[in-house]
């Protein structure tokens, strides 16, 4: 219990899921009352560390108050989505970046009709599990708590939207039909129920494998490749997602243009919420390092393509020349792709600059 609760938030409640399925089981096998108060006393114990150390500190951006800011409706209907992302984890095989993707939940756009079949699987993943461990009283407690406490963290904290999060609810079914088997006799349709979903699990590893072995899952380690492009007496810049890349391979800090100070690592400190409230963090970042150090031209190296880079900052192109010099493409993690810009002054844009160029 302290290991699990210590490890993830979502696997802190699997743990206590499992800490109150197991006195159950303790209560129905009439084990003496003070046995069973000195367990669930001892079972709090191992999980409050966890309940300490979860809590962030005083200035971090991941506080109470920017998760209720950040709440939306969509915190609900996405948890729907659960189901499908945790059972059948089978990625959108025609995406090269196909990381923490969902085959059907990917194809609802050119297929509608996945709009309303895509709910109705999730009920019947669901319904199915329930009716697996219907017979066991502790595989049932754990899994409805280790269900019903995801639901409360998907609509109040963040939205398991990511396969990281939604497969501890996989995990709690497996852990739920282990101790099932532990008490009672399988029937053919549990087991086929099972071993379906254990076979899709194992075909997204193989395509994930297979894919993996074709293309890089990051292009971030050649990062080294695209600065070596930079002129030696250029100033380089990047952004704050880039930052930790930079400092990974190049083992040096770097000037980070969107929160305008030098970093060697992502700090979620209420600087960094701050800067990424303002729309135009990119533009007005580039302002001030012009103005204070006046360089004639600045190269930038970021995870941004050149329309995610005008869709943060649409007033970058409007205030500064932006030239895409060289990328790093392919990646099967999205924002796993590298490009270097060149960004020069507005004033820069004369005919005597594109001479030049």
């Amino acid at each position: 219990l302290f290991l699990m609760s210590n490890c993830h938030l979502l696997a802190a409640t699997l743990a206590g899921g499992l800490h109150l399925a197991v006195l159950l089981q303790m209560r129905a096998r009439q084990r003496e009352t003070s046995a069973l108060v000195r367990h669930a006393v001892f079972g709090v114990f191992a999980l409050l560390p966890a309940a300490f150390f979860i809590f962030p500190p005083a200035d971090s951006a991941l506080n109470m108050e920017s998760w209720w800011q950040g709440w939306s409706p969509h915190q609900v209907t996405a948890f729907a989505q659960i189901p499908l992302r945790s059972f059948l984890p089978l990625p959108a095989w025609w995406n090269d970046n196909f990381w923490n993707t969902q085959a059907l939940l990917e194809a609802r756009s050119a297929h509608p009709l996945l709009r309303f079949v895509n709910p109705l699987v999730s009920l019947l993943l669901l319904g199915t599990a329930f009716y697996v461990l219907r017979k066991g009283k502790t595989s049932s407690v754990l899994f409805t708590t280790n269900l019903a406490l995801s639901f409360v963290l998907a609509v109040t904290v963040f939205p398991l939207n990511s396969a990281r999060y939604s497969g501890f609810l996989y995990i709690g079914f497996i852990l739920a039909y282990w101790l099932y088997c532990a008490e009672r006799p399988v029937t053919r349709v549990m087991s086929t129920f099972v071993n379906a979903i254990l076979l899709i699990q194992v075909l997204g590893g193989c395509f994930a494998a297979w894919k993996d072995i074709r293309l890089p899952f990051t292009n971030l380690d050649r990062i080294v490749e695209l600065i070596k492009q930079v002129p030696a007496d250029a100033r380089l810049v990047t952004d704050y997602w880039t930052m930790n890349a930079y400092s990974a391979f190049v083992d040096k800090p770097i000037y980070c243009v969107d929160i305008r100070r030098e970093m060697s690592f992502i700090l979620w400190d209420r600087a960094f919420a701050e800067a990424y409230k303002n729309p135009a963090r990119y533009s007005s970042g580039f302002q001030d390092l012009f103005r204070r150090e006046r360089p004639n031209t600045v190269y930038m190296v970021s995870l941004e393509s050149p329309p995610n880079l005008a869709r943060v900052d649409p007033d970058l192109a409007n205030a500064f020349r932006v030239v895409l010099i060289d990328r790093r493409e392919g990646a099967i993690d999205k924002g796993g792709n590298l490009y270097l810009y060149r960004i020069c002054p507005d004033e820069a844009r004369g005919p005597a600059h594109e001479a030049a160029r």
